[in-house]
C-alpha cells in the first residue's frame, strides 16, 4: 500500500514543483521587466525636463537674450523667438533640441493673472508612431518677454514620445547632424515608406533634417543600413 501511495504522490510532487519553479521564473522575470520599465518611464521625465530646460534656457532655443549682460535669464523666453519657431518648426524639433532617441511636441501657453490660456504657441513633431512604446507630457512655467516693461507669466509644455517612428527618425537625422557616413543594424518592425524628407510608418510621418534618396521603402525584417552623407543635406540609404 505504501509503494502504491509512494507512486502516486512522486509524480504530483514533481509536476508541483514544475509549476512552483515556473511561477518562481515568471515572477522573477515580471519583476525585471517591471523595474525596466520604471527605469524607461524615469529616463522619459529627466528627458522631458531636461529638453524643457534647454528650451527655456538656452540663448540657441528661447532664452532671452540681454545685451548689457551678455546673457540670459532663467526661464524667460523671447516672444520673438516662440513666434519664429512655432513658423519655422511647426512639424519638426528645432536641431537646438533635438533627441535623436524620441520624438516631441512643445507648446507654450501665455496665462492670464487668473491662470486661463490667452494665447498658445506650438512646434516641433507633428505626428508620432502609431504603436508607441513610452510616451509622457509635462509642463514648467516660464515667464514670456515681450519688452523689458511687458513680462508676461506662462506656461510651456511637452509630450515626449519614443516608439519606431522616432528611433528610424532619429537614425537618420543623427548622421545629418554628424555629416558622417554610417553603418547601422536596425530591426525594423513595420514597413518604412521614405518620401524625400519624410518617412512613414503606419500613415504617421515624420520630416528629417535631411532629403533620403537610394530607397522610397524598407520593408521589415533586419537589416544593416549604409547611410551615406552628401553635402549639403543629402543621405543615400543602401543595404
Amino acid at each position: 500500500m505504501k509503494s502504491q501511495l509512494s507512486f502516486v504522490i512522486k509524480p504530483i510532487i514533481l509536476i508541483a514543483t514544475i509549476i512552483l519553479i515556473i511561477v518562481l521564473v515568471f515572477a522573477l522575470y515580471g519583476s525585471e521587466v517591471k523595474e525596466k520599465e520604471r527605469e524607461k518611464s524615469l529616463d522619459l521625465v529627466a528627458i522631458a525636463t531636461n529638453t524643457l530646460l534647454i528650451l527655456a534656457n538656452s540663448e540657441d532655443c528661447l532664452a532671452f537674450h540681454l545685451e548689457e549682460t551678455q546673457g540670459a535669464y532663467a526661464n524667460i523666453v523671447s516672444i520673438d523667438k516662440i513666434i519664429e519657431f512655432s513658423k519655422n518648426y511647426k512639424d519638426i524639433e528645432p536641431e537646438c533640441a533635438r533627441s535623436f532617441d524620441f520624438g516631441w511636441r512643445a507648446s507654450i501657453e501665455e496665462l492670464d493673472l487668473n491662470g486661463n490660456v490667452v494665447k498658445n504657441w506650438s512646434f516641433g513633431a507633428r505626428e508620432f508612431s502609431q504603436d508607441r512604446k513610452e510616451e509622457i507630457n509635462f509642463w514648467m512655467p516660464v515667464a514670456i518677454r515681450y519688452s523689458s516693461k511687458d513680462v508676461r507669466p506662462g506656461r510651456m509644455r511637452i509630450q515626449i514620445v519614443y516608439g519606431e517612428l522616432e528611433n528610424i527618425a532619429g537614425i537618420f537625422d543623427r548622421v545629418c547632424k554628424m555629416k558622417k557616413d554610417t553603418k547601422v543594424k536596425v530591426s525594423i518592425e513595420n514597413d518604412l515608406k521614405i518620401n524625400g524628407n519624410e518617412i512613414c510608418i503606419k500613415n504617421k510621418c515624420r520630416k528629417l533634417y535631411c532629403n533620403v534618396e537610394g530607397r522610397n521603402e524598407i520593408k521589415r525584417g533586419e537589416y544593416i543600413l549604409n547611410i551615406g552623407y552628401l553635402a549639403p543635406n543629402k543621405l543615400i540609404i543602401g543595404i
